[in-house]
């Protein structure tokens, strides 16, 4: 996969940061930018960054950076969550109303970012502005910049009126990078252009945030909404730093049908079939190369040119829609006459090369003077918590483990196993792995892993204890080396890796501390199990019994 490095935290120093706070939008001559607090993960000291508003759809709290480049473990933040009855009714508030416990700014600032709160039978939920309209409308930098420009989404698209239609055919047109574009896009762009609450609401982004230092929103209605998301816990209140997984959206169509000017198909007549010039025809093994571009974001300042867009993946925001609906490409036909050319194959016995190449791209406003590349983003769907399994039972027990120790830094991710073995499925699904990092003031921190165990999997979770104060990049490297020996071991947590990283932390396995799983929702279970776990990890000093004199 490629690299994403972004200059300017580069620029930050060796020590990791954590994106931990955005402050609102500005508008400079050379576009517009994200205010960034940023956090040194071991020294606690705080830097201000602005970045390119083409970058909104990849920040979100918690991250971490490591020279540059998001790692893919979060700082903190555990899986909540909640149901929202009406997204349309909520409470304004701001930054200033967040208590100290939940989340700390150390005095910093005067407390004029807006968050919505949320009464749930889950407690209340607040939720940064910021971040809900990250989730609901910025999928790619194209639509970041589109929503602080009025009027900008029509020009990404022929205009439709807003309203249900049975049968809709959305065209873009050139102004939308054809590299943003997919199923999942498309049904996302229709709701916000053409559902008319979610319209009316992208529109007052743009019209309520002019001269001021931090974003309004007033949200569409959705109702019954569940929401997933990654967050920090005190009492009954969550404070939202991801919002991962949302439902309560309705298709605008029962169809849908998208084309776009580059999107073509080109048919030819079958006769005058030849041989391409040039193709290789000797039989020798030949190296393959297989190309990696890497990309290095500039400051946004000098802008970027208005096409020859390059395209890195993100994991998408998942939404949830009321139900299927028909979604289909439209290709543009073109007739030209002549034959195929026939490539004779060439030899692909030589050994697989990678090769790297970095670019240096840009997410800032796009101009006819700009010399460096835009960059955009393409969505790919991330691991999702309903092929977690049983998975949920160390989830809650981790919860019941923070609220114990609040003064102790956690976090949770949920991943995917490498693929290419048959251990990489379960339930011809991706199996996906859960990562709980855990950082105790003044201590090396802790890793547990955990796998989801369909089919008759047995297999321990296992606590990664580094033996010195590891950098956030050593420990997710570890990991990461973990989690790929597991799937080569074929379901097994490999002996030699455990050698091989012998120097860095020290591997112990705990088989049967979380049973029966199938009864984790049961009365008091988590709260029992998460009184074991921290016992075991010596993060709880075990009572002592009194004895008679």
């Amino acid at each position: 996969m490629s690299h994403l490095l972004i200059r300017q935290l580069a620029n930050l120093g060796p020590e990791p940061v954590e994106m931990y706070w955005l402050a609102g939008l500005v508008e400079k001559e050379s576009g517009w930018f994200v205010r960034a607090a940023m956090r040194g993960v071991e020294s606690g000291r705080y830097s201000k960054v602005e970045l390119p508003i083409g970058l909104l759809p990849i920040l979100s709290l918690g991250r971490v950076f490591v020279r540059g480049e998001q790692q893919s473990l979060p700082a903190r933040g555990l899986i909540g969550q909640a149901t929202i009855s009406d997204t349309s009714e909520c409470e304004e508030i701001t930054s200033a109303d967040i208590p100290a416990g939940l989340y700390s700014f150390d005095r910093r600032g005067s407390g004029i970012q807006r968050l919505l709160r949320y009464s749930t039978a889950q407690g209340d939920v607040l939720i940064p502005t910021i971040e809900l309209v990250r989730f609901l409308f910025l999928h790619n930098s194209t639509l970041a910049h589109a929503i602080v420009r009025p009027g900008a989404l029509n020009l990404l698209f022929h205009p439709e009126a807003p309203g249900y239609q049975r049968v809709l055919t959305l065209r873009f047109t050139s102004k939308l990078p054809k590299r943003c574009l997919s199923h999942q896009f498309a049904q996302e762009f229709a709701w916000i252009a053409l559902d008319p609450g979610a319209r009316r609401a992208w529109d007052r982004v743009c019209l309520e945030s002019l001269g001021k230092d931090y974003v309004p929103f007033t949200p569409p209605q959705l109702r019954n909404s569940v929401w997933k998301f990654r967050g920090v816990q005190q009492g009954n209140q969550w404070l939202v730093l991801e919002l991962l997984h949302l439902t309560g959206k309705h298709h605008p169509c029962d169809e849908l049908y998208y084309g776009h000017p580059s999107m073509k198909e080109v048919i030819r007549s079958k006769e005058n079939v030849g041989r391409k010039p040039g193709a290789d025809t000797n039989g020798d093994d030949v190296s393959r190369e297989h190309f990696v571009y890497d990309y290095e974001l500039d400051d946004g300042q000098d802008g970027a040119k208005t096409h020859d867009e390059k395209a890195t993946d993100i994991f998408s925001k998942q939404s949830e829609f009321d139900r299927s609906i028909t979604v289909e490409k439209l290709l543009i036909k073109l007739d030209r006459p002549g034959g195929n050319w026939a490539t004779e194959p060439v030899s692909t016995t030589g050994p697989m090369v990678e090769v790297r190449k970095t670019i240096k791209v840009s997410s800032g406003d796009q101009r006819l003077s700009a010399t460096l590349p835009p960059l955009e983003f393409k969505l790919l769907k991330p691991a999702s918590w309903d092929c977690a399994g049983d998975l949920s039972a160390l989830a809650g027990t981790v919860q019941k483990m923070a609220q114990r120790k609040p003064q102790i830094q956690f976090g949770m991710s949920l991943c995917y196993l490498k693929t290419g073995r048959v251990f990489s499925m379960a339930n011809r699904k991706p199996r996906v792995g859960l990562v709980v990092t855990i950082m105790p003031p003044g201590y090396p921190p802790i890793v547990l892993l955990d796998v989801e165990r369909t089919g008759d999997v047995a297999l321990s979770l296992i606590a990664l204890r580094f033996r010195r104060r590891a950098t956030f990049d050593v420990v997710e490297a570890s990991v990461q080396r973990y989690l790929d020996g597991l799937v080569d071991a074929s379901g097994h947590w490999d002996h030699e890796v455990e050698q091989e990283l012998s120097d860095v932390c020290a591997c112990e396995r705990m088989p049967k501390i979380l049973t029966p799983r199938n009864k984790a929702d049961a009365n008091g279970r988590t709260a029992l199990w998460a009184t074991k776990l921290l016992l075991r990890l010596g993060l709880e000093v075990a009572p002592v019994s009194s004895g008679a004199g």
